[in-house]
């Protein structure tokens, strides 16, 4: 935004915003959020290969996401991530209702470019 010339008592600069600040003190929990599904799209392009890969593949048939490969719900997320080797949390999904969470994911996708495409591996 637009700075507003005055810094706050955190010593950071205003700027001008078009919503108002959130109040805190009234907090709304929002139930079952480790039941929400979040579609994750990847692609990946290998220009040089001409090959590219996707995972809004129609594995179904009708269209639809697949629980797994491009469709992930909150709680399997949340378990993914706090069983890496390097977490040292213990969030839950209950954690994340109120202020919620921002989880940075790191995507393998090993291809063997000598098979056929309908034979590569999903993403990890």
């Amino acid at each position: 935004g637009i700075y507003t010339g005055t810094c706050g008592s955190n010593g950071r600069c205003e700027v001008f915003g078009w919503c108002p600040l959130e109040d805190d003190s009234k907090v709304d929990y929002i139930n079952n959020v480790g039941a929400f599904t979040i579609f994750v799209n990847m692609n990946v392009r290998y220009p040089i290969l001409k090959k590219s890969r996707t995972t809004t593949v129609n594995r179904n048939g009708d269209g639809s996401p697949v629980s797994g490969l491009n469709l992930f719900s909150v709680n399997e997320i949340l378990q993914k991530a706090l069983n890496s080797d390097d977490s040292e949390t213990n969030l839950t999904a209950k954690d994340i209702a109120v202020k919620g969470a921002v989880v940075l994911a790191d995507v393998s996708w090993n291809n063997d470019f000598d098979r056929d495409e309908d034979n590569w591996d999903d993403p990890e």
